[in-house]
């Protein structure tokens, strides 16, 4: 019996490994996170006395959530791990990182390769 179709070798697409993936993901959705409690107007301010950041949310609520860089005190991160006051604590205070950060840049001076890191 003769084969109707031949398979053909299909060129396969380089991908990023899982955990790389996995890591612009999460950063991806602290970033949206933190855009989302700032439209919201989630403010992050520092208490005087005690020198711990305080979350406040415009909505009606008398409560101040602690933020710090281990989490939050709300409902939301205690059931889910994450949610936007500690995600906006984490963008104001310098701590989500670039997801695509720019690779080391190659310069090339005549016979002279030099890296030079980002």
């Amino acid at each position: 019996m003769t084969a109707i179709f031949q398979l053909r070798p299909t060129a396969r697409r380089s991908r990023p490994p899982l955990d790389e993936l996995t890591r612009r993901h999460r950063i991806e959705t602290l970033q949206r996170m933190a855009t989302q409690a700032e439209r919201a107007g989630v403010r992050i301010l520092v208490d005087r006395r005690t020198g711990q950041h305080v979350a406040l949310e415009p909505v009606a609520s008398p409560y101040c959530l602690l933020v710090d860089i281990t989490g939050c005190t709300c409902r939301h991160f205690g059931v889910w791990g994450r949610c936007g006051h500690h995600a906006l604590f984490l963008s104001q205070t310098g701590n989500i990182p670039d997801p695509d950060p720019d690779p080391d840049v190659t310069v090339i001076f005549g016979d002279v390769i030099a890296q030079v890191p980002a």
